[in-house]
């Protein structure tokens, strides 16, 4: 029988504030990372945006919608904070 992961269990006050901030930093750090592979050396030419793309590499590829960099890192710090409950 697997053990059910209760709200008692997770942090509480201070400790939770910190496992966010820390989550936060993480998140925020891993986004800027992943845009910098795509910048060239000027801040002004860093990615804004990562774009998923669908269907046949070359010519038959199909938009399928992507990340700014906000939304990226809400995504990363969601999942973070999924692995750390886990």
């Amino acid at each position: 029988m697997s053990e059910k992961i209760t709200d008692a269990k997770a942090p509480q006050g201070r400790e939770a504030s910190a496992l966010d901030a820390l989550v936060m930093h993480l998140a925020r750090n891993l986004t800027k990372d992943l845009f910098t592979i795509g910048a060239d050396g000027a801040d002004i030419d860093r990615p804004h945006r990562i774009q998923f793309m669908g269907g046949k590499y070359p010519d038959n590829e199909k938009p399928m919608g992507g990340f700014c960099e906000k939304a990226l890192t809400e995504y990363f710090a969601k999942r973070l904070k999924t692995y750390l409950s886990a």
